[in-house]
């Protein structure tokens, strides 16, 4: 079932199952619901001194992931064709092109980092948290590859 037409297109699509843009929200709702209170699960089952209340710790860590684990289930259930204003092919885009560089100028500044900084600590018998080490990482991913697509924009428009 192709949407081009734009009469057809919503502001939130349509489910590649079927129904209205109103099933797919309450779906990717639900669907997120259920995400969160299992990841709140997780939460309190890996609470190790157990000094929060559980109740507590269950409610907040579903509130915190429950938007982005809907919409996490509303970009895998929505029919990109029924959008209105989605690029038809984004991977051909140029927006798209420069995503696709800066990623792999990031993956090579993170490798770059990585070694070297794995290098500097063995060396130097440092002590690093796992969970600081972990966080910087992901931190110097996000930023080398924000960094890289803004560079590679002012470059080409």
């Amino acid at each position: 079932m192709s949407h081009t037409d734009t009469s057809t297109r919503h502001l939130f699509g349509l489910s590649r199952f079927g129904g209205g843009p109103a099933t797919l929200i309450l779906t990717s709702l639900l669907a997120g619901l259920v995400t969160s209170m299992l990841i709140a699960v997780v939460a309190v089952w890996l609470d190790p001194a157990g000094t929060r209340s559980p109740l507590l710790l269950f409610t907040v860590v579903t509130l915190a992931t429950l938007g982005p684990a809907s919409v996490g289930w509303w970009v895998a259930l929505v029919d990109r064709s029924t959008l209105r204003g989605a690029t038809p092919r984004p991977e051909e885009s140029v927006e798209g092109l420069w995503l696709q560089r800066s990623l792999a100028a990031a993956f090579g500044i993170c490798f770059a980092v990585v070694g070297l900084g794995s290098g500097v600590i063995a060396v130097a018998h440092w002590s690093v948290p796992s969970d600081v080490l972990l966080l910087s990482v992901c931190a110097l991913m996000m930023l080398s590859a924000a960094g890289s697509y803004l560079v590679i924009r002012a470059k080409e428009s």
